[in-house]
């Protein structure tokens, strides 16, 4: 039965009818924290992580093929692609304790994400998440007065 549902999803995975009845067979397998997931799951919610995993794949390389929690990125020898699960991390980083997703060798991440884009970012971010996204503030180093939601992204310079 598992192979049914997992294959309409993959056909449609905005199908809301079958994650819910999805998440009623989980519950009865006793898969309870699976089946949060689907009961929980909306149309909303799938936007916004589709939304995260698209700035993901426009967002460049990272490192050298090492994750950014590794105190040896630097040394590593190939850079890796980042990945939503990467800009999820640092908005929760940012939100916890206003800590910085570092690119290490390359700026595409920090260079497109400023104005609305960043302002989506934030958005699609709170919804994924269900945290609170962090308030707009103004940028004691810019002649910009004017509100923003603060960027967690920054290059290794």
């Amino acid at each position: 039965m598992r192979e049914v549902f997992e294959k309409i999803l993959d056909e449609d995975r905005y199908d809301e009818a079958t994650h819910r009845a999805f998440a009623d067979w989980l519950y009865e397998q006793g898969m309870d924290a699976e089946a949060e997931f689907h009961a929980k799951w909306t149309l909303k919610w799938q936007k916004a992580k589709d939304r995260l995993e698209e700035m993901a794949s426009e967002s460049g390389t990272h490192g050298y093929g090492a994750d950014y929690y590794d105190e040896d990125v630097i040394d590593q020898e190939e850079p890796r692609r980042i990945t939503c699960d990467d800009l999820i991390q640092a908005g929760h980083d940012w939100v916890n304790c206003k800590d910085y997703f570092v690119q290490y060798g390359d700026e595409t991440l920090r260079d497109k994400m400023q104005g609305d884009k960043l302002e989506e970012f934030w958005e699609c971010w709170e919804i994924v998440t269900g945290r609170q996204k962090p308030e707009k503030e103004v940028n004691q180093w810019s002649s910009e007065k004017t509100p923003r939601y603060p960027s967690p992204f920054s290059c290794s310079c």
